[in-house]
C-alpha cells in the first residue's frame, strides 16, 4: 500500500515506514524518494495496520505537494511494473532516519529545520520565554508549529544509507 499525505513541516517528500526490513525498504525505494523515516516508535498511523509505506508529499495546500504526489504515484507504479513505462529510480541511496522520541507541547515556534542536525545544547523551539533545548544531538522530523495537536514533532537519528543495509533483512 502507498499512503500519500501532505505536511506542515517540510517542503520535500519523504517516506515513513513502520519498520526497516527488506520489504519496506523495497517499497520505499519504489517511490524514488531519498529520505526514509522509521516511524515505528510512534503508534497510531495507518501503516501500523497494513503492509506498505506512507509518503509526506510536501507542504499542505500547495500545488507542489499535489505535483509531487502524482510523480511519486507514477514512480511507485512504474517501479512495481503496474505501469508500462520505465521507473526513473534514485540517483543516490536513500538515507534512513529512526524516530526515537516525541517532543510534546503546543504553540512553539520551531527554530530547527527538519532533517538538519540539532546539536546538544542547541535551542530548537520557543514559545515566549520558554525555550526547548536539545539534551542530545538529533534530527528533527515532522516538527512544525501546526502539524500535531499537543506535539511539536519528533526526534530522530540518521542511521545509514539503504545501500549499506542487508537487502535480505
Amino acid at each position: 500500500m502507498l499512503d500519500l499525505h501532505s505536511t506542515h513541516s517540510y517542503p520535500d517528500p519523504f517516506v515513513l515506514v513502520p519498520r526497516v526490513d527488506g520489504r519496506t525498504l523495497r517499497l520505499a525505494a519504489a517511490t524514488g524518494i531519498s529520505k526514509v523515516v522509521d516511524i515505528g516508535h510512534v503508534s497510531g498511523g495507518l501503516i501500523d495496520h497494513v503492509d506498505g509505506v506512507a509518503v509526506e508529499c510536501g507542504l499542505t495546500g500547495t500545488v507542489r505537494a499535489a505535483e509531487n504526489a502524482y510523480e511519486i504515484l507514477t514512480e511507485f507504479l512504474a517501479s512495481l511494473g503496474a505501469l508500462d513505462e520505465p521507473a526513473s529510480g534514485l540517483e543516490t541511496p536513500p538515507e534512513i532516519y529512526h524516530v526515537f522520541d516525541a517532543v510534546e507541547g503546543s504553540g512553539y515556534e520551531v527554530d530547527a529545520t527538519n532533517f538538519e542536525r540539532v546539536e546538544a545544547g542547541e535551542a530548537f523551539a520557543r514559545r515566549g520565554g520558554d525555550v526547548l533545548t536539545a539534551d542530545e544531538p538529533f534530527f528533527p522530523v515532522l516538527m512544525s508549529e501546526e502539524g500535531y495537536e499537543g506535539l511539536v514533532g519528533f526526534k530522530a537519528l540518521r542511521v545509514k544509507r539503504v545501500a549499506d543495509m542487508d537487502p535480505e533483512a
